[in-house]
């Protein structure tokens, strides 16, 4: 079964980058460029796991969280924040058991790729 994985950045620029080295690792990526979509295609697709930034304009990377975790097929589903904000305004976010991460821009995508392995074998089948 292939892996599906949503990524959401406003910056085109970094999606199309995480999207194109994830999908090099054989993962099935889908790629969202604001908060709206994204929600669409996290109940349409149900990725097992979830990269967003946090900064977004209208909906951003905590209120996708949000609607994830209040999502009943969705609720488990492991995330990675992605920031250039400071690590504290994301933290609060964050808990033992939330199943969320944080990547602090700019990007080490080797580091990105570690810990969507890590992820996804700590939590299968999310």
């Amino acid at each position: 079964m292939t892996v599906r994985l949503l990524v959401v950045d406003d910056e085109k620029s970094i999606a199309d980058m995480v999207t194109s080295t994830l999908e090099g690792e054989g993962y099935r990526v889908y790629t969202a460029y604001d908060g709206q979509l994204a929600m669409q295609m996290a109940l349409e697709h149900k990725p097992d796991l979830i990269i967003s930034d946090v900064n977004m304009p209208f909906i951003h990377g905590g209120k996708i969280l949000e609607y994830i975790r209040r999502t009943p097929e969705l609720q488990t589903t492991p995330f990675i924040f992605l920031s250039g904000a400071p690590s504290d305004t994301v933290y609060p976010m964050i808990d033992a058991t939330s199943r969320v991460a944080f990547l602090k821009k700019p990007l080490d995508i080797e580091e990105l790729v570690s810990l969507v392995k890590n992820l996804l074998e700590k939590y299968p089948n999310a």
